[in-house]
């Protein structure tokens, strides 16, 4: 029993003498804002000192034997902080004081010869060296199957507003939303114009798979139901231990990709000594100011060469447009043998000119209840829908979002959920909502029906004349799953109606799920990309150089559409078409018989598989938010005979699409087609080449081809563009202030062309089969005051003595 007695009391002793933890948070005196990254020292009486970092909210904590103990934090700016355990445990928080230092003047003389640095033997180097060796291993979002609960909070907010903005005519009708006027924590003075809240349970594997519930979501301020999914985690998803890291549609390079010593210089500026461990800082900039390539520092340990903490900002002088600021801040912790991404906190300072108004976003994540290793059910990834929403979302989602909220969140949230309701819901930006959603879509909404498009009211061709045109379609406010659309026009030179009316019934809106009926009669250019205007298009007017060749075409249809999951879905449609040749297109038997009608009753089918797009949903439309996977479209059509009219054949068209990131090479966008019909067919049911009548660029299209110039029953096509992102005119003193970036591109395409079809109608002038293969080449620059494209290119192939050999195409594409 005494031998028992002793051995209790021995553990008690031992645990009243073991360590106990103090965590506080160390702010500036002058604002209260966080100072991360600090170093915090525990300094026993007569002992060596253990230290820490404080983290992105300036939060600590570190082990301590004794009330006498002393805590010391110093770092440059601010005053020292010595004080005992004792005292700061009566503390809240830790104040430093800001401190400014005069120093002498002091005259630098710059060598012109730069001292080359010895990567063999800096320390800085040797440093990134071992964490690239190890990052394998740190890897945990590569390498593990894991699941975790994110909270993600977004917020916009407008920036650069003044005390007089409520006073400026543009917000004078909302002046009651600037009554409060954030000036404190950013440079710019702000207001909050959105806010949202999410809660997701988010699966990972280690190849890869990966799979969200959306468990709880609140935005306020945009009336966009389908944002649900995008205050997810899937849909913004990069890893700073790869070599690139994908963000906007651009590749920049991790300061951990293998030869990143290529892109950045590295520089070792602090140590904090842990126990028997040592924690280092590695800061970083770009070799190069314009690449795409960040500055910032690192934290990591000579045990481990794991992140504990990272900070990331992009240089002003990066070629990106529409960026004032950007910051990534990520928050590592260990847990179960493995760092894990605790916090993750972004900024973007985005504006259209340097003087206006621009946009604060900020998004913050919080990453807990990690669960590792994890064995997943087979099919758990399956479903090709990667986001998905709880089902008792809107009857436990706001206590979904309360159970996994950070306590040291610094939102209001509620009070700006009723600031953006309020705003949403006056008439002025209701009328500057609509006017932004007529630009996007080309119609402009009315409470039942939108009126457009707009840039097709008026236009013009050497066949109709002048063409007015009215049309528009109706709101789920008027049928709730029933939408009509239709258009009517007139041609002042011909004199004919034309016009069109579509029935459409959404038995799922949201899957995209419908039957359609629909009735077109009205003039089309049957060898137009799915890219080029469309033909009552006023900017097709303007830009053309060489008259439309038109076809008169009458169709009915009926199709079954039906979506699986965002971007996979399939469609069946009945048809009955006739076509008629307008001006001076004709229809000409192998005897100089003309035919006044094609007749054609066909079944197609056809589908989409494009893994992981993502749209947004508003009202019956459904804009696409593209995939980085390939997307890839197919159609079968087979023509019957009914009472003796039509033609029997079978065609079959397939395309793919895809983007390869070459990191900082830039992309290659690759578009290849192949098509082959089966069957005695007149020549505009065949596979025509699409040609480019424009001077306008188009990405779809051979732009030095006519429409109407080749045709034929089997092709093969290949579209090549190489976009350098900035990568070569960077480097020339001239253009890399302008930002401008060049691009390459290759155009080809093989066919053939069976004699039986000219016994059906034979090809008219300017119209032939492809015998040689058709090439055409050549290079452009893009970013031109950020908005414009301009390429020159060249015809290779094919050339007659009436060929347009060499043209200059523009274009209107904005890019980020």
């Amino acid at each position: 029993m005494k031998k028992e007695v002793c051995i209790l009391f021995f553990m008690l002793v031992c645990f009243g003498l073991s360590a106990q933890v103090l965590t506080k948070q160390v702010v500036q005196r002058s604002d209260g804002s966080p100072v991360p990254f600090v170093s915090v020292v525990v300094v026993p009486i007569g002992g060596s000192g253990a230290g820490t970092l404080t983290d992105l909210q300036g939060t600590f904590s570190i082990k301590y034997q004794s009330l006498s103990d002393t805590i010391r934090i110093q770092t440059m700016g601010f005053k020292l902080f010595k004080e005992s355990i004792q005292n700061i445990l009566q503390l809240d928080k830790i104040y430093l004081e800001e401190e400014s230092v005069e120093i002498e003047k002091v005259t630098i003389v710059v060598s012109k010869k730069k001292k080359k640095r010895n990567r063999k033997v800096d320390p800085a180097y040797l440093l990134h060296k071992a964490m690239v060796a190890r990052k394998k291993a740190n890897d945990f979002k590569g390498n593990a199957s894991y699941s975790c609960t994110i909270y993600n909070e977004m917020e916009v907010d407008v920036n650069n507003v003044t005390d007089q903005t409520r006073e400026a005519v543009l917000f004078r009708p909302i002046a009651f939303l600037f009554n409060d006027i954030d000036s404190t924590s950013l440079p710019k003075k702000f207001v909050p114009i959105l806010f949202s809240e999410g809660v997701t349970e988010y699966y990972h594997e280690k190849d890869g798979n990966r799979k969200e519930i959306i468990k709880g979501s609140r935005v306020s301020g945009l009336e966009i139901p389908s944002l649900t999914k995008f205050t997810g985690n899937v849909y913004l998803n990069y890893n700073i231990y790869n070599n690139y890291m994908n963000l906007f549609q651009k590749s920049f390079v991790s300061p951990l990709a293998e030869n990143s010593w290529l892109t950045y210089n590295f520089y070792l500026t602090d140590s904090v000594k842990s126990g028997d461990t040592t924690k280092y800082k590695l800061e970083f900039v770009p070799r190069r100011k314009n690449e795409l390539a960040f500055k910032g520092a690192i934290w990591t340990d000579d045990k481990t060469y794991a992140i504990h903490d990272a900070h990331l900002e992009l240089l002003k002088t990066a070629n990106v447009n529409y960026l004032n600021h950007f910051e990534i801040d990520l928050d590592y912790e260990y847990q179960d043998s493995a760092w894990v991404l605790k916090k993750e906190e972004m900024l973007m300072d985005v504006y259209l000119s340097n003087k206006g108004y621009g946009f604060y976003i900020k998004k913050k994540s919080n990453f807990s209840k990690h669960e590792h290793p994890l064995e997943f059910e087979k099919g758990f990834f399956n479903a090709a829908e990667k986001s998905v929403v709880w089902d008792s979302i809107a009857e436990h989602g706001d206590q979904a979002i309360l159970n996994s909220k950070p306590l040291l969140t610094d939102s209001n949230g509620n009070a700006i959920y009723i600031k953006m309701d309020s705003v949403m819901n006056t008439p002025y930006i209701k009328a500057i909502k609509n006017i932004g959603l007529m630009y996007y879509s080309g119609y402009y909404p009315l409470k039942y029906v939108e009126l457009g498009p707009y840039y097709s009211l008026v236009s013009w061709n050497k066949i109709e004349g002048i063409r007015p045109r009215f049309g528009g379609a109706t709101l789920p406010t008027l049928f709730p799953k029933t939408q009509l659309f239709g258009h009517v026009a007139y041609g002042t030179k011909d004199q004919q109606f034309k016009g069109q009316i579509r029935v459409t019934h959404f038995f799922n809106i949201k899957r995209r799920r419908y039957l359609r009926f629909h009735y077109f009669e009205d003039y089309d250019v049957l060898s137009a990309s799915k890219n080029a205007f469309p033909p009552d298009n006023i900017m097709a007017s303007l830009s053309r150089r060489t008259d439309p060749r038109f076809t008169a075409v009458k169709k009915f249809s009926v199709e079954w559409f039906h979506s699986w999951y965002d971007g996979i879905n399939n469609y069946i449609r009945l048809n009955k078409e006739e076509y008629r040749p307008v001006g001076s297109l004709t229809y000409l038997r192998p005897d100089l018989s003309p035919v006044s009608l094609i007749e054609l009753n066909t079944i197609t089918f056809g589908g989409r598989l494009a893994l992981d797009e993502k749209f947004v949903l508003y009202g019956f439309r459904r804009n696409t938010l593209k995939t980085r996977k390939p997307i890839f479209n197919y159609e079968i059509t087979q023509g019957v005979l009914l009472e003796n009219t039509g033609y029997e054949f079978t065609k079959v068209e397939v395309d793919v699409a895809d983007r390869f990131y070459l990191g900082f090479l830039g992309y290659l966008n690759v578009v290849a087609s192949a098509g082959k019909v089966w069957g005695a067919l007149p020549y505009p049911m065949l596979l025509n080449h699409t040609g480019n009548d424009s001077y306008y660029f188009d990405k779809y299209a051979f732009n030095l081809m006519n429409p109407f110039e080749f045709v034929s029953d089997e092709q093969v096509s290949l579209l090549l563009t190489h976009h350098f992102n900035g990568m070569i005119l960077n480097q020339v003193p001239l253009f890399k202030k302008l930002h401008w970036r060049s691009l390459i591109f290759g155009r080809g395409a093989i066919g053939r062309l069976s004699p039986v079809h000219q016994q059906e109608i034979i090809l008219p002038a300017g119209l032939s089969a492809l015998n040689e293969p058709y090439l055409e080449a050549g290079f452009g620059v893009e970013n031109v005051f950020k908005l414009f494209r301009v390429d020159f290119l060249w015809r290779m192939s094919n050339i007659g003595p009436n060929t347009q050999r060499f043209g200059v195409n523009v274009a209107v594409q904005p890019r980020l």
